[in-house]
């Protein structure tokens, strides 16, 4: 009987040993895991002991950038005044950030081999090839986004391919290389001065009693039929031409309706007329439906631009608007 009361007493710590040596294995599994788990991230991460293997150091040296996708070439190069973009002029802004993006962007981390193969078909299908030259020479590498655009695949060459990001931000870096060309243009279209501008004429097709030209005698704007404008303004009006932006520009094709709309009548006409001659051009614009954002203009009969109906309104003025009171 002492035996089995013994033996009754020290079931409930053979309970615990049980218990314990179950925690134990668990402990050691999760132990194995976590080394196995560093090791292989150690792995990833060996091949790019040098986080800036994509960084470009030294921005001011840059000559060109040239992006290329599926479709188009970007081709971005530095002239001595600025910047252009397939020979147009660039929007410095978006330059900025993009040499700033360069300057700045880091390795993260080597991408995991079992989603290597993924990742490689991402590459292959959608990559971006991204060639930058300076005076020393180029860089060139591949990049490419995930789906949800929420991770930036880079590759050199026949290199394992890397995560890379802007330490600090939740950042896409692929992104800045899938601006379409259009959208890395400058985006004031008029850039004339009190100083500079020799005549602005606006007419209305459908109502040319509305019709009117400012021109500059030298001291002071005149429109012509009225015995005097009141200058104040004029010049109020004027201002907006001395750096005039559109919202985007658009290509032929790009959006059929747009296509129909610019082959009809417009509603009205901007004509600039500068002592600079580059600064020179008409604008033409055409309404659209009023919930759009946005009006449809043409500028120098050739490109295709959206303006905010907003902004664009404050261009339409009368002649009678400028009459001295």
């Amino acid at each position: 009987m002492p035996g089995i009361l013994f033996a009754s007493n020290d079931l409930p710590n053979s309970n615990i040993m049980r218990t314990n040596t179950q925690l134990l294995i668990i402990l050691i599994g999760l132990l194995v895991w976590f080394v196995v788990s560093i090791s292989v991230d150690f792995s990833d991460r060996q091949k790019f002991t040098d986080l800036n293997a994509f960084t470009i150091a030294d921005t001011a040296a840059i000559r060109s950038i040239e992006i290329t996708n599926q479709q188009e070439v970007t081709l971005l190069n530095r002239q001595k005044d600025g910047w252009l973009v397939n020979e147009l002029p660039a929007e410095s802004g978006m330059i900025d950030v993009l040499l700033s993006i360069l300057n700045q962007m880091e390795v993260k981390r080597r991408v995991p081999k079992r989603e290597q193969e993924s990742v490689y078909r991402l590459l292959t299908e959608n990559g971006i090839k991204v060639k930058v030259t300076s005076g020393e020479g180029s860089s060139e590498f591949i990049t490419v986004g995930n789906p949800a655009k929420t991770l930036s695949y880079f590759q050199k060459e026949d290199d394992v391919p890397a995560i890379v990001h802007l330490p600090g931000y939740n950042s896409y870096v692929t992104g800045i290389f899938e601006v379409l060309p259009n959208d890395w243009r400058k985006r004031a279209i008029f850039e004339s001065s009190p100083r500079s501008l020799k005549s602005l004429q606006l007419q209305y097709p459908e109502h040319p009693e509305d019709n009117f030209e400012i021109t500059s005698n030298s001291i002071k704007w005149e429109i012509e039929g009225l015995p005097e404008g009141d200058q104040k303004l004029l010049n109020q009006y004027l201002s907006q031409f001395a750096y005039l932006q559109v919202d985007q520009y658009l290509d032929r094709g790009q959006v059929k309706e747009l296509d129909s709309l610019i082959a009809s009548q417009p509603m009205a006409i901007i004509t600039i007329d500068d002592i600079r001659k580059e600064h020179n051009g008409e604008l033409k614009l055409f309404r659209t439906a009023k919930g759009e954002k946005m009006l449809a203009g043409l500028l120098n009969d050739e490109q295709i631009v959206l303006i905010e109906k907003k902004r664009a309104k404050a261009l339409l003025a009368k002649r009678s608007d400028f009459l001295s009171e």
